[in-house]
């Protein structure tokens, strides 16, 4: 057994820095996987808040549209008893 080591002492020194280098590669994916993750739902808070937003705008401009309709008609209105005056 000594005789295996102090002969192959250069490729178990290899061996164990490349599983050292595979586990900390493995944390690093998870780090990684964690932080997509938390990208994603934050994508997905920011879309439904932009949705939300993006309805009240169209809200408020249906409600300014109605507004403009009926001071169109009024003006309509005051221009038809115009005319016939």
């Amino acid at each position: 057994m000594d005789e295996l080591i102090t002969q192959f002492w250069k490729q178990l020194v290899a061996l164990m820095g490349f599983v050292v280098w595979l586990i900390r590669l493995e944390g690093k994916v998870k780090i990684n996987s964690k932080d997509i993750n938390t990208l994603q739902e934050l994508r997905e808070e920011d879309l439904k808040r932009a949705e939300t937003s993006r309805a009240e705008t169209n809200k408020k401009i249906d409600n300014l549209h109605h507004s403009q309709e009926r001071h169109f008609e009024s003006l309509r209105e005051d221009i038809r008893s115009l005319k016939r005056e």
